[in-house]
């Protein structure tokens, strides 16, 4: 729980980032925002001893949704601030 905050931090700044077109902020707000976003997934594969291949699997497929949901989430935003500053 403790990602939660940082995750959101940076998750903003990389929407005013992407917002206001300043690509390089976008692009290392963009990189801890994956990494942030990533971190208790990689944290929970790395200490599984021994997990059976359809429940790593179902995990697997897990992430890749809620990281597409992510993704749309963000590309909405952005869009809709996009509008309202114009």
């Amino acid at each position: 729980m403790a990602i939660v905050v940082p995750y959101a931090i940076v998750t903003v700044r990389l929407l005013v980032a992407i917002v206001f077109r300043r690509w390089t902020q976008a692009l290392i707000y963009g990189f801890l925002t994956i990494v942030l976003h990533f971190a208790p997934d990689v944290y929970i594969v790395a200490t599984a001893s021994e997990v059976p291949d359809k429940l790593m699997d179902s995990f697997y497929f897990i992430v890749f949704i809620f990281a597409a949901i992510a993704v749309q989430g963000i590309i909405m935003k952005v869009r809709k601030q996009r509008k309202a500053i114009t």
